[in-house]
């Protein structure tokens, strides 16, 4: 499994850029985290709030989702989202499991979700996410979100998550569903399908994101590129859309057309490092050729980044020749 994880800009800041979208401010890039965590719980919570009570066993937050209130069940389904994240990196630590699972709480979540409405979406939603880090079929459940039409799903924000989701558990089995999403109407849509491909196997994958270089949005352009970056082996292909990237004018270009967008030069700068970087990964004569022009750049985080992707090449090839410490 990959350590690729989707960032979202805060949406609070920059109020009329986020309000393109129901998502917020939608550069999705692809950002690279230490932690290779299946379970991305801030997808979910933002369905329930940021809800407090008595702490309870996943036995019991399980039960009382089947059992409770609206309010009990969502109380319920915060708590077993988080406990199965921190379990998760409790696992990846090498740790004892802070939340004692049982051998048959995967199939207890999988007879939980049988039993929940068919219409109930953003339950559907939670518990596929907290299975899906347990159990094959929570992947079948995230797939089976991606069917919601607009008139289930207004704003498609359920689809997102789920392909979000479906992305950083990296099961191949989403390929073909999460890439369909690189022809949807929605930007926002295509914009998670394209980071979600970043991290899905299969041939689809690779031929849908070079499908993408020419998609209409810089958005959607800019995350596929940097998806083709990050797949075994690095396309060139996205070598162009990256170099545009690197250049503050391509976003100036954008945003003379949509004043809203690229607003704030921390994002702007913030992209172009990014960029750089996926460039860095081609490992192409031609793309350092185009990073070291940017040396004297007038942004100086982007020179800062630039000096550091050329020490790191420089120390590399260093290791690579023997000439390291002995």
């Amino acid at each position: 499994m990959s350590d690729i994880q989707i960032e979202i800009s805060d949406p609070e800041e920059g109020g009329a850029e986020a309000g393109q979208t129901p998502y917020g401010n939608l550069w999705v890039p692809l950002v690279v985290v230490p932690a290779a965590i299946v379970i991305v719980i801030v997808v979910v919570f933002a369905l329930f709030g940021s809800l407090t009570g008595e702490e309870k066993s996943l036995s019991e937050n399980l039960s009382m989702v089947m059992a409770g209130g609206k309010n009990e069940r969502d109380q319920a389904l915060f708590g077993l989202m988080r406990q199965v994240s921190e379990n998760q990196r409790a696992t990846n630590d090498g740790e004892e499991l802070p939340w004692p699972m049982t051998a048959d709480f995967p199939q207890r979540v999988r007879e939980a979700a049988d039993q929940v409405d068919a219409e109930d979406h953003e339950v559907r939603l939670a518990l596929g996410v907290l299975l899906a880090g347990l159990d094959p079929s929570g992947v079948d459940m995230l797939v089976e979100m991606l069917a919601l039409g607009d008139a289930q799903d207004p704003g498609g924000a359920l689809r997102f998550k789920a392909i979000h989701n479906l992305g950083l558990v990296g099961d191949g089995r989403a390929t073909e569903s999460v890439a369909a999403f690189l022809k949807a109407p929605d930007e926002g849509l295509r914009i998670v399908a394209a980071g979600a491909l970043a991290n899905l196997s299969g041939d689809g994958a690779r031929e849908a994101l070079r499908e993408a270089l020419g998609d209409p949005s810089l958005d959607v352009r800019g995350t596929a590129a940097m998806a083709l970056t990050l797949l075994d082996p690095p396309d060139p292909t996205a070598a162009p859309i990256l170099t545009d990237l690197t250049q503050v004018a391509v976003y100036e270009a954008v945003r003379r057309e949509s004043p809203a967008k690229y607003t704030r030069s921390r994002d702007v700068s913030s992209f172009r490092i990014q960029a750089l970087g996926a460039l860095a990964r081609l490992g192409r004569e031609a793309d350092w050729a185009h990073i070291e022009t940017l040396r004297g750049d007038s942004d100086a985080n982007v020179v800062d980044a630039v000096l550091r992707l050329l020490n790191q090449r420089s120390a590399d090839e260093t290791q690579g020749s023997g000439g390291g410490p002995k």
